[in-house]
């Protein structure tokens, strides 16, 4: 379901790139650092505090699933950089005997 909300709200672009704009947005207003998953929990909140207002209006739920899901993407996504990016670097090493070698480095 959330994704197609999602996906009906992609006249903003990227879901995930438009929160990082944000969130760098944010932090120059600020004066400190805001994370992208941040930003989509905090809209969350706005949907929230709308539903004071109106408990009835299903556009405040869907969206405050959608941007939930949008903070899990961006969470998920990120977790995945720091892993390809520790892959890669494990792989620049050899293990043996006991002792650690750079690979393509003779010493």
């Amino acid at each position: 379901m959330s994704d197609e909300l999602i996906a009906d709200r992609s006249n903003y672009g990227d879901p995930v790139e438009n929160h990082r704009r944000i969130a760098k947005m944010w932090s120059a207003w600020l004066g400190h650092e805001i994370q992208p998953h941040q930003v989509a929990c905090m809209m969350v909140l706005v949907k929230l505090s709308r539903m004071v207002g109106d408990r009835s209006h299903q556009d405040n739920y869907d969206d405050a699933i959608s941007y939930l899901e949008i903070a899990e993407k961006i969470v998920s996504d990120d977790i995945e950089k720091v892993l390809t990016t520790l892959e890669k670097k494990a792989s620049a090493y050899s293990f043996s005997g006991g002792s650690i070698g750079v690979r393509g480095v003779k010493g």
